[in-house]
Protein backbone atom coordinates (compact mmCIF):
# COMPACT_ATOMS: atom_id res chain seq x y z
CA UNK A 1 0.00 0.00 0.00
CA UNK A 2 1.31 3.70 -1.16
CA UNK A 3 0.32 4.92 2.67
CA UNK A 4 2.59 2.68 4.62
CA UNK A 5 5.25 3.03 1.89
CA UNK A 6 5.24 6.92 2.79
CA UNK A 7 4.96 6.07 6.57
CA UNK A 8 8.60 3.89 6.08
CA UNK A 9 11.86 5.83 7.90
CA UNK A 10 13.15 6.43 4.76
CA UNK A 11 10.54 7.93 3.07
CA UNK A 12 10.03 10.18 6.15
CA UNK A 13 13.67 11.44 6.27
CA UNK A 14 13.89 11.70 2.30
CA UNK A 15 10.71 13.75 1.94
CA UNK A 16 11.69 16.05 5.42
CA UNK A 17 14.52 16.79 3.26
CA UNK A 18 13.17 17.73 0.05
CA UNK A 19 10.87 19.71 1.90
CA UNK A 20 13.43 21.29 3.45
CA UNK A 21 15.13 22.35 0.65
CA UNK A 22 12.67 22.96 -1.65
CA UNK A 23 11.33 25.48 0.97
CA UNK A 24 14.57 27.09 1.22
CA UNK A 25 14.59 27.27 -2.84
CA UNK A 26 12.19 29.32 -2.77
CA UNK A 27 14.32 32.35 -1.25
CA UNK A 28 15.12 32.63 -5.51
CA UNK A 29 11.79 32.81 -6.60
CA UNK A 30 11.36 35.56 -3.76
CA UNK A 31 14.46 37.43 -4.72
CA UNK A 32 13.25 37.83 -8.75
CA UNK A 33 9.49 38.84 -8.09
CA UNK A 34 10.10 42.17 -6.51
CA UNK A 35 8.86 43.60 -2.51
CA UNK A 36 5.38 41.79 -2.56
CA UNK A 37 3.82 38.30 -1.95
CA UNK A 38 4.15 35.35 -3.66
CA UNK A 39 0.95 34.69 -6.09
CA UNK A 40 0.55 31.23 -3.62
CA UNK A 41 0.31 33.17 -0.52
CA UNK A 42 -2.70 35.13 -2.27
CA UNK A 43 -6.37 33.87 -0.89
CA UNK A 44 -8.50 35.25 -3.84
CA UNK A 45 -8.48 36.16 -7.48
CA UNK A 46 -8.66 40.00 -7.10
CA UNK A 47 -5.45 40.38 -4.67
CA UNK A 48 -3.54 37.38 -7.40
CA UNK A 49 -4.41 39.41 -10.22
CA UNK A 50 -3.43 43.00 -8.21
CA UNK A 51 0.18 41.63 -7.74
CA UNK A 52 0.09 40.24 -11.15
CA UNK A 53 -0.25 43.65 -12.57
CA UNK A 54 2.67 44.90 -10.54
CA UNK A 55 4.96 42.69 -11.68
CA UNK A 56 7.51 43.33 -14.41
CA UNK A 57 7.84 40.45 -17.55
CA UNK A 58 11.56 39.63 -15.72
CA UNK A 59 9.64 39.11 -12.61
CA UNK A 60 6.75 37.02 -14.21
CA UNK A 61 9.30 34.94 -15.62
CA UNK A 62 10.85 34.15 -12.55
CA UNK A 63 7.57 33.42 -10.51
CA UNK A 64 6.45 31.30 -13.85
CA UNK A 65 9.90 29.52 -13.58
CA UNK A 66 9.36 28.70 -9.81
CA UNK A 67 5.67 27.71 -9.81
CA UNK A 68 6.29 24.93 -12.47
CA UNK A 69 9.40 23.34 -10.67
CA UNK A 70 9.88 24.52 -7.30
CA UNK A 71 6.22 24.52 -6.30
CA UNK A 72 5.11 21.86 -8.32
CA UNK A 73 7.34 19.49 -6.20
CA UNK A 74 6.88 21.12 -2.59
CA UNK A 75 3.26 19.74 -2.51
CA UNK A 76 4.99 16.37 -3.14
CA UNK A 77 7.06 16.54 -0.39
CA UNK A 78 5.22 17.76 1.90
CA UNK A 79 2.30 15.67 1.73
CA UNK A 80 4.36 12.62 1.47
CA UNK A 81 6.02 13.51 4.95
CA UNK A 82 2.67 15.03 6.11
CA UNK A 83 0.83 11.57 5.39
CA UNK A 84 3.58 9.62 6.00
CA UNK A 85 3.35 10.67 9.81
CA UNK A 86 0.01 10.98 9.92
CA UNK A 87 -0.56 7.20 9.06
CA UNK A 88 2.27 5.65 11.50
CA UNK A 89 0.86 7.94 14.36
CA UNK A 90 -3.13 7.75 13.27
CA UNK A 91 -3.56 4.11 15.28
CA UNK A 92 -6.70 3.17 13.91
CA UNK A 93 -7.81 6.66 11.81
CA UNK A 94 -4.40 6.09 10.19
CA UNK A 95 -5.61 5.81 6.31
CA UNK A 96 -8.25 8.57 7.13
CA UNK A 97 -5.87 10.96 8.83
CA UNK A 98 -2.87 10.53 6.01
CA UNK A 99 -5.60 11.14 3.41
CA UNK A 100 -6.04 14.92 4.63
CA UNK A 101 -2.62 16.10 3.42
CA UNK A 102 -2.75 14.62 0.17
CA UNK A 103 -6.03 16.42 -0.53
CA UNK A 104 -4.14 19.58 0.11
CA UNK A 105 -1.30 18.73 -1.71
CA UNK A 106 -3.92 18.45 -4.63
CA UNK A 107 -5.60 21.73 -3.97
CA UNK A 108 -2.14 23.04 -4.33
CA UNK A 109 -0.87 21.26 -7.48
CA UNK A 110 -4.55 22.72 -8.74
CA UNK A 111 -3.62 25.78 -7.45
CA UNK A 112 -0.24 26.13 -9.18
CA UNK A 113 -1.87 25.00 -12.50
CA UNK A 114 -4.12 28.05 -12.19
CA UNK A 115 -1.52 30.59 -11.38
CA UNK A 116 0.77 28.96 -14.22
CA UNK A 117 -1.67 29.82 -16.56
CA UNK A 118 -2.06 33.64 -15.49
CA UNK A 119 1.81 33.85 -15.09
CA UNK A 120 1.87 32.70 -18.98
CA UNK A 121 -1.05 34.93 -19.72
CA UNK A 122 -3.58 31.98 -20.95
CA UNK A 123 -6.83 32.65 -19.71
CA UNK A 124 -8.11 34.22 -16.23
CA UNK A 125 -9.11 31.21 -14.01
CA UNK A 126 -7.69 33.18 -10.90
CA UNK A 127 -11.12 33.69 -9.65
CA UNK A 128 -10.50 29.57 -8.40
CA UNK A 129 -8.11 30.48 -5.81
CA UNK A 130 -10.55 31.24 -3.02
CA UNK A 131 -11.50 27.47 -3.13
CA UNK A 132 -8.14 26.36 -3.80
CA UNK A 133 -5.31 28.55 -2.04
CA UNK A 134 -7.70 28.34 1.59
CA UNK A 135 -8.44 25.26 2.09
CA UNK A 136 -4.68 24.16 0.98
CA UNK A 137 -3.20 26.14 3.48
CA UNK A 138 -6.22 24.75 6.49
CA UNK A 139 -5.44 21.46 5.22
CA UNK A 140 -1.66 21.81 5.85
CA UNK A 141 -2.18 23.60 9.53
CA UNK A 142 -4.60 21.03 10.28
CA UNK A 143 -2.28 17.98 9.17
CA UNK A 144 0.64 19.17 11.07
CA UNK A 145 -1.63 20.19 14.35
CA UNK A 146 -2.49 16.82 14.33
CA UNK A 147 1.11 15.27 14.02
CA UNK A 148 1.50 17.50 16.64
CA UNK A 149 -1.13 16.32 19.09
CA UNK A 150 -0.28 12.71 17.64
CA UNK A 151 3.38 12.80 18.46
CA UNK A 152 2.12 14.06 21.88
CA UNK A 153 0.03 11.61 23.06
CA UNK A 154 2.85 8.89 21.39
CA UNK A 155 5.31 10.26 23.26
CA UNK A 156 3.48 10.52 26.62
CA UNK A 157 2.79 6.66 26.36
CA UNK A 158 6.09 5.92 25.67
CA UNK A 159 7.39 7.55 29.05
CA UNK A 160 4.13 6.27 30.65
CA UNK A 161 5.51 2.76 29.97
Amino acid sequence: MILERMACNRAIFLSFGASVALFLAFRWVHAGVGDGPLLDTLLNGSTTRSRLAEMSAQEINRHLIGTLTIDMLYPAAYGTLLAGLLFRLGGTWQTPLAILPLVGALLDVMENVVQAIALAGGPDLLDAKIILTGPKFAFFVLSAGLIAILALFALVRHLAR
